[in-house]
């Protein structure tokens, strides 16, 4: 069997309707989902490595928590904000 990774770089919306994957939706019913976190892997398909992009619910910001490290990823998320130079922080166990 032959398998491969995508490594296609998606960039949501901040927001998800998920009104066109209902069949029927009751009036006045609000379906749209405010994004606050994805999950990343870097690697190929049979090995890497996974880190999250979270909102803060305190300041609405977006941060990387990679293993220990958490570093400030921007009040948006576009394409082009992984960049590897951000400002860390290490957390102590």
């Amino acid at each position: 069997m032959t398998t491969y990774k995508r490594n296609n770089s998606i960039i949501p919306s901040d927001t998800l309707n998920l009104g066109r994957y209902c069949d029927e939706i009751e009036e006045n019913l609000d379906l749209n989902y405010k994004l606050n976190g994805l999950i990343n892997h870097i690697g190929n398909h049979n090995s890497g490595h996974y880190y999250s992009i979270c909102r803060s619910p305190i300041n609405n910001k977006w941060y990387n928590f990679n293993d220990s490290l958490i570093s400030y990823h921007g009040n948006e998320f576009s394409r082009g904000t992984m960049d590897s130079d951000r400002k860390s922080t290490r957390l102590n166990s």
